[in-house]
């Protein structure tokens, strides 16, 4: 475990790295995650009138499972794993 403080610019770094990731197809989600892809589906951001972006669950509501996939991954990218294969790619 290792302590990682989310704010509004490294959450919009994680979002980013975790987008890139699913679109490369380096993290597959099975079908019966039922609840993930819904949170996926919906998740969305906002633009503030000074434009400022924020990223949220749909609605305003929890984006927990998606920060949980997001945090996941950036373990992953920074080294903070073993993997069984030893790469990043296609690990879940």
């Amino acid at each position: 475990m290792r302590p990682y403080t989310i704010t509004r610019e490294n959450k919009a770094k994680l979002v980013g790295n975790l987008s890139l990731a699913i679109e490369q197809k380096k993290i597959q989600i099975p079908a019966q995650f039922e609840a993930l892809h819904k949170e996926l589906a919906g998740y969305e951001y906002k633009l503030s009138s000074n434009g400022v972006i924020t990223y949220q669950g749909p609605g305003g509501h929890d984006d927990d499972m998606v920060m949980a996939l997001a945090l996941a991954w950036e373990g992953i990218l920074r080294g903070w794993t073993n993997t069984r294969t030893g790469s990043s790619e296609g690990i879940f």
